[in-house]
């Protein structure tokens, strides 16, 4: 037997990657000192202990009896090892049959044990298992700080320390702290790395690989990725499937599944996600914790899918099932309560709604420690749909004003926790998130339905939502008030329209320097179903439209736009990329062919490119980029076949029309694009192909321009990031496939296509397109574009020209994102 200050060898052979202390077994295997009389009557009751037949309950009962039968003063180091070893292995197994009240009474008693054991290894074993404890509960911040300090404690090269990195590193994950946890993560697959290739590791470290994965699979979820996602859960379940044939253990591939099956209901998939929990659910043999996770996951499948299309679905059931688990963690089981409320409000259910609510309220004040990010979600949620509920019963004004309240002294609090976490370009939207959007939709409906409220307080509080977006936290953009919005933005006769979306309703505002035009539009799922209806077929667009145009653009707000000279139409994004411009005014012709048309991320987004200024006078009016010969690299890239650009005398004179020969400048070959920033022009025209590889499993935006390559190791490919670094001319024209089209995310502000970086970079505004765009058509549209800015229309006048020559119209579905309503060069 080693001296007690040191670490027992046996412990030193557990294996990092286990979630549990299952090491706390080789502690009790441990001989005791020659020193210590082998009859003790202590000695031998702590022999007892370690029967793992006994049920573990009563374990406790007798570890604490001994604690109080024996004098604590005298207790010694060689008998207070064993003990603690009791401890931790009762502590391991409340994962399948504890609930949490005794998992606190563990830890209680490990800590009365550990003052005896002056060992830096035992108490990051303490730490480790506290830290599992405190996740359960939901309180991750705690759980974070405690888990820095056992990383600190605990001696380097020992394999638990491995454990504790990787336990943070999904607890930062959780707490939506990407960067960090990205870097955690790959700190420990290249620790892993370093050890041997996977078919060579211990059962340990390829348990590590699997959780790796499966955070990761986390925190693309988490980021909206969810190709992304969906590919690191899967290789999730292949290192879990390598793992059970190697050593017998189906748990970790189970988990990994449920990772899955949580990335497909967030993505919309739900019935694959339903059926594939629905399958582990009805295992006969479970781990209690993969049970209750189970539980949930099938649940909260079954009720989004109710919610969605109205059918039943077996929501409430799989619901109540999940909460008569013992082991459901107490977050999950605030979520479930909150689940179960939502499901009953939506269908008007007043007898049980009420208790569901309660039930909710109860859990959630019971956590108590919650980091900010969760308890603030779920807080916001629970006022959320007790402010749906006065709603929907007819309350008093006095009962709604006082739901009103509460549910915004939570809202501010939820958005505060979300405006704290690091911003990521590209990032997900604090809008498209469903459970904040539906809060804040009960927030505006809140707002409309009270006298001394009305529109243009719901709509402050659309613009607090949208200071959340990317491109407005990366550049400090503060909500601006109402009056801000009509002093810089809204100027004239200038308008906006404002989109924001719910499950249950969506809300169109209609803004201009004197009045918010409030319109109830239908749920997001319908706006979703126009959308596609728009995007089918260009051919029969206008008679779509026409059917269309009145849900939408409404006698109301159409009476409103047509007192307006130009549109800012914002949160589009929000509505699938509804072609709006396409869509009649009631009594008249389309939108986009009777004003000037352009989007922008979002009003403050609006505000501060309007107030940006520009510092330097351009040296030439336009640079041409044309890349007509895509290189190898760019062709092999993008999977399909990318031939040369090839453009006449003639057409290349129409693209110039208009500017003096002195004043423009063509670009071809590689740095092309740097080249023209460089040289400071006023307004950049790119002719190229487009790549957006909308499911990409290795880039986050993958949305690029081919180029010519600059040389080995260079895949001619200007990718969004590379963009950002680029100082943008004022005005840029992607004439290339697809340059407004994103990865599948829940991304908002633009940030996550083309357009979003030039913005970024500089430009004011960025003439795009979502589709594919056909060479001839698109060069005739962009031949009129030219002439009209080059006469001195602003950017959106010369699109409203353009659009109206082309034939059919919207057979480009050119927009511009952006300022359309500056003029880059005097008439």
């Amino acid at each position: 037997m080693r001296e007690v200050g040191r670490f027992p060898a046996p412990l030193r052979e557990h294996r990092a990657g286990t979630c549990t202390v299952l090491g706390a077994l080789a502690v009790l295997a441990l001989p005791l000192p020659a020193s210590s009389p082998q009859d003790s009557p202590f000695v031998v009751q702590i022999e007892r202990l370690l029967d793992l037949d006994v049920v573990p309950v009563r374990n406790l009962a007798q570890v604490e009896g001994l604690l109080r039968e024996a004098s604590l003063g005298d207790l010694t180091p060689s008998e207070a090892q064993p003990l603690l070893g009791v401890a931790l292995e009762l502590l391991d197994n409340w994962q399948r049959e504890w609930e949490f009240a005794e998992r606190r009474g563990v830890l209680e008693t490990a800590r009365r044990i550990l003052r005896y054991l002056e060992h830096d290894v035992f108490t990051a074993f303490f730490r480790h298992s506290e830290a599992l404890v405190l996740i359960d509960e939901g309180e991750l911040g705690e759980a974070r700080d405690l888990l820095s300090l056992a990383i600190d404690e605990c001696p380097a090269g020992e394999a638990l320390l491995l454990d504790l990195e990787l336990l943070q590193a999904q607890v930062l994950v959780a707490l939506w702290q990407d960067r960090d946890a990205e870097d955690a993560l790959d700190d420990l697959e290249a620790t892993i790395a370093a050890r041997g290739p996977p078919a060579e590791l211990p059962q340990g470290e390829l348990t590590q690989l699997c959780r790796i994965e499966s955070a990761r699979a986390l925190l693309y979820q988490n980021l909206g990725l969810l190709e992304m996602a969906t590919h690191r859960a899967s290789l999730a379940i292949e290192r879990g499937r390598t793992l059970e044939g190697r050593f017998g253990d189906p748990t970790e591939r189970l988990h990994a599944e449920l990772r899955l099956a949580e990335v497909r209901t967030v993505g919309g998939r739900l019935a694959l996600a339903q059926d594939a929990s629905g399958a582990i659910v009805g295992l006969a043999s479970l781990p209690g914790d993969v049970r209750s996770r189970a539980l949930v996951v099938n649940a909260f499948a079954r009720v989004k899918r109710e919610l969605e299309d109205g059918s039943d679905h077996g929501g409430e059931a799989a619901l109540r099932a999940a909460l008569a688990h013992p082991l459901l963690p107490s977050h999950e089981r605030v979520r479930a309560h909150l689940a179960l409320a939502e499901l009953l409000v939506s269908r008007k259910d007043t007898e049980q709604v009420d208790d569901a609510l309660a039930a909710a309220r109860k859990d959630l004040a019971a956590i108590g420690g919650f980091e900010l990010e969760g308890r603030a979600m779920e807080a916001a949620r629970l006022a959320g749909l007790e402010g749906r509920r006065a709603l929907d019963s007819g309350a008093s004004p006095e009962e709604r004003a006082r739901r009103l309240e509460e549910l915004r002294e939570a809202w501010h609090v939820l958005i505060g926790s979300w405006a704290d976490r690091p911003v990521r370009p590209g990032g997900v939207s604090f809008l498209q998130l469903r459970q904040r959007s539906e809060v804040l939709g009960t927030l505006v409906r809140l707002c409309l339905a009270m006298e001394d409220e009305g529109p243009e307080a719901a709509l402050a509080h659309v613009l607090e939502a949208q200071a959340l977006g990317t491109l407005a936290r990366y550049n400090r953009i503060p909500p601006p008030k109402l009056a801000d919005v009509r002093t810089t933005l809204l100027t004239g006769r200038a308008g906006a329209l404002v989109f924001f979306t719910t499950g249950a309703a969506s809300h169109l505002f209609a803004v201009d320097g004197s009045a918010v035009v409030h319109e109830k539009l239908p749920p997001r799922g319908e706006l979703f179903d126009l959308a596609d209806l728009l995007s089918e077929n260009v051919e029969t667009l206008q008679e779509v439209a026409k059917d269309l145009g009145p849900t939408i653009l409404t006698e109301a707000i159409s009476a409103r736009v047509r007192e307006w000279d130009h549109v800012h139409v914002v949160g589009i994004g929000l509505v699938r990329d509804l072609l709006i411009e396409a869509l009649p005014l009631a009594g008249g012709r389309a939108l986009g062919l009777t004003l000037p048309v352009s989007h922008l991320p979002s009003l403050p987004v609006g505000v501060w490119l309007t107030r940006r200024e520009r510092e330097r006078a351009p040296d030439f009016d336009l640079a041409l980029m044309v890349a007509s010969e895509p290189n190898a690299n760019a062709v092999s890239r993008s999977k399909k076949e990318l031939v040369r650009i090839e453009l006449s005398t003639d057409e290349l004179d129409a693209l110039v029309e208009g500017f003096p020969d002195e004043r423009v400048k063509p670009y071809l070959g590689p740095r092309a694009v740097q080249s023209a920033i460089g040289d400071h022009v006023a307004f950049l025209h790119l002719l190229a192909h487009g790549l957006a590889d909308e499911h990409s499993t290795d880039r986050e935006r993958p949305a690029a321009l081919v180029l010519a390559s600059m040389g080995s190791g260079d895949d001619g490919l200007l990718y969004c990031d590379e963009v950002e670094e680029l100082d943008a001319p004022q005005v840029v024209f992607l004439s290339a496939c697809g340059t407004a089209r994103g990865p599948e995310r829940l991304g908002d502000d633009g940030v996550e296509h083309l357009g979003g970086a030039f913005l970024s970079a500089g430009a004011d505004a960025v003439v795009l397109s979502s589709e594919a765009l056909e060479l001839r058509a698109t060069l005739a549209f962009e031949a009129v574009f030219q002439r009209e800015l080059a006469d001195g229309a602003t950017v959106a006048e010369a699109l409203l020209a353009a659009r109206r020559d082309e034939q059919p119209p919207f057979r480009t579905r050119l927009r511009i994102m952006g300022l359309g309503r500056r003029a880059p060069f005097r008439r």
